[in-house]
């Protein structure tokens, strides 16, 4: 037997949360939420798996098929109806997340990581 739905939403977890200046857009502990938005995405891009390529390379392995072909992330976001650029600066992620919230819609950010 199901449980009705009014005792179902009388155990539901409340969770804090920030509200960001946007309307229906806030933050929470376990990151953005949007009420009928899409939050931006932030894409670390280290050109392949680069944590396992450098966890390999610390125990004094060689690293085996860890790094790809470059792909243009924003670009794929845009051929699937979103938003996409590409962060490289210091002050370039937080600008570039700054328009993603004024932008409906998706947005992927990519942010170059350096890698060891």
């Amino acid at each position: 037997m199901k449980a009705p739905l009014s005792e179902v939403r009388g155990h539901a977890r409340w969770i804090p949360y920030l509200p960001l200046g946007a309307a229906g857009r806030y933050l929470q502990p376990t990151g953005f939420g949007t009420l009928g938005h899409a939050p931006p995405v932030l894409v670390f891009d280290n050109g392949g798996y680069g944590e396992i390529r450098d966890e390999t390379a610390a125990r004094g392995d060689t690293p085996t098929a860890v790094d790809h072909a470059p792909v243009d992330l924003p670009a794929l976001a845009r051929a699937y109806g979103g938003q996409g650029t590409r962060a490289c600066g210091a002050d370039e992620p937080a600008a570039a997340l700054t328009e993603a919230l004024r932008t409906p819609g998706p947005t992927l950010i990519a942010i170059p990581e350096e890698t060891r």
